[in-house]
């Protein structure tokens, strides 16, 4: 994936299935000025990926239909590159294992703290 040159904002894609934390998320985002999609499940995340070209994608691990381990393996299907960044709250270590034997970029667990969600954000893609 090529980043547009004229496009000087980092694009991110949130996904997760409680609207709550997205909007959370997107403030927290947006403060650091990033460009900000969000989704509501893994499907509708596939459909926006293919538009909007996101340099992160954030995602939870547990939701309905796709889980995160599902979206984390179909868009690194695509594009082996794109850094992707796991949240979950009911996680066990074996997932976090998983989730970064696929190639997550990071995993985080919830709740999530504000200073730590954006200093990982920051590592992966600086603003």
């Amino acid at each position: 994936m090529t980043r547009n040159k004229t496009e000087s904002r980092v694009k991110v894609l949130i996904v997760d299935d409680d609207s709550d934390v997205l909007e959370l998320l997107e403030v927290w985002l947006k403060d650091e000025k990033y460009a900000v999609r969000k989704a509501g499940s893994g499907n509708e995340a596939l459909e926006i990926v293919a538009e909007y070209e996101p340099d992160l994608v954030i995602t939870d691990l547990y939701m309905e239909g796709m889980d995160g381990m599902e979206l984390l393996s179909e868009l690194h299907s695509d594009d082996p590159l794109l850094p992707v960044i796991m949240l979950s709250g009911q996680a066990q270590i074996p997932d976090a294992i998983k989730a970064m034997h696929l190639g997550t970029s990071a995993f985080l667990t919830k709740p999530i703290k504000k200073e730590e969600f954006n200093e990982t954000v920051r590592q992966i893609v600086p603003s």
